[in-house]
C-alpha cells in the first residue's frame, strides 16, 4: 500500500467532507466499506480499497470502480463480523501509523455502539482509532495522547468498559491528577481545554475520549 495513514468511510451520517479534505495527504489509503463508498463516490475519488459483503452496493458502481483501477475484497453476507471488523482487520495487518474513520457515527444507535465497541479493542489500540464529524473527533485512549486545538475546545473523558484509573491531564481548565473516573459518574465530562495542546494519562482501564472543537 502507498502509505500508512488509512482513512475509513463507513455508510453513517457525514454532512462536511471538508473535514476529510483537510487531513488527507498525497499517499493516504482510502478505504470504502460496502455502502461508504458512497462517500468517497460523492467526493470524486477512487477508494485504494472497497471492502465488505456489498449487499449496499449497486452492481453497476463495483463495475465502474473496478474499472477506475479499485480493488476489491468481497465477503460473503452471512458471516459473524460486521464488514467495519473486517475492514479493520485489514488495516493493522498493514501497521498503520494514523487510522481516522468518516462517517461513523450517527443515523443508527446500533451501529455506533457497535463501531465504538471494536474501536475500544486492543488490538486496535496501536494506533487508537480517531472518529470524525462536524464537530471534532472521538477515540479512546489506552494509555497516553495528545489533544491538538485551541483555548476553549470542549473535552470529555468518559471510562468504557469499567473504571479508568490514574487519569492525569494537562493543559485542563478542571486538571485531574492520578485520579480514578467511574463508569457511573460524570466526573470527566465537559472539560475545557486551555491552551492549544493538551495530554491525557491514563494508568489501567479506557477512556472515551471526545473532543468538540471550536
Amino acid at each position: 500500500m502507498p502509505g500508512n495513514t488509512f482513512h475509513i468511510f463507513l455508510n453513517g451520517r457525514m454532512t462536511n467532507p471538508a473535514t476529510f479534505r483537510m487531513m488527507y495527504q498525497p499517499g493516504d489509503v482510502i478505504i470504502a466499506v460496502d455502502a461508504g463508498f458512497n462517500h468517497v463516490h460523492a467526493m470524486n475519488l477512487i477508494p485504494n480499497i472497497l471492502i465488505g459483503d456489498m449487499d449496499s452496493v449497486t452492481q453497476s458502481k463495483l463495475e465502474e470502480h473496478r474499472q477506475r483501477g479499485g480493488a476489491i475484497l468481497q465477503y460473503p453476507s452471512h458471516k459473524d463480523e460486521t464488514d467495519f471488523e473486517l475492514a479493520l482487520e485489514y488495516v493493522y495487518e498493514q501497521r498503520p501509523i494514523n487510522v481516522n474513520v468518516f462517517a461513523g457515527l450517527g443515523d443508527r444507535l446500533d451501529h455506533t455502539l457497535a463501531n465504538l465497541a471494536l474501536a475500544s479493542s486492543p488490538r486496535f489500540a496501536d494506533p487508537e482509532i480517531s472518529f470524525w464529524d462536524d464537530e471534532g473527533e472521538l477515540f479512546f485512549i489506552h494509555r497516553k495522547r495528545q489533544l491538538d486545538g485551541q483555548p476553549g475546545d470542549i473535552v470529555s473523558l468518559i471510562p468504557w468498559g469499567g473504571e479508568a484509573t490514574g487519569v492525569t491531564t494537562l493543559g485542563m481548565q478542571y486538571p485531574l491528577n492520578k485520579e480514578t473516573l467511574y463508569p457511573d459518574s460524570s466526573r470527566g465530562v465537559s472539560n475545557v481545554m486551555l491552551t492549544t495542546i493538551a495530554e491525557i494519562q491514563v494508568k489501567t482501564g479506557r477512556l472515551l475520549c471526545i473532543h468538540r472543537k471550536q
